[in-house]
């Protein structure tokens, strides 16, 4: 479950600590989409699931 709230946040640090396609634009871009898009996903599993 952990993963599933903090893995986007864990490839954005890894990505910054270890300087690893920091200047590459589009996978840049992505990779923020993948982390919003996540992070709505996980909210609707909680609001979906939780009473």
């Amino acid at each position: 479950m952990l993963v599933a709230l903090f893995g986007g946040v864990g490839a954005w640090a890894g990505q910054h600590l270890l300087r690893h396609k920091t200047r590459k634009e589009p996978f840049r871009t992505l990779l923020g989409a993948v982390i919003v898009a996540h992070l709505f996903g996980v909210a609707a599993v909680f609001w979906l699931l939780l009473p």
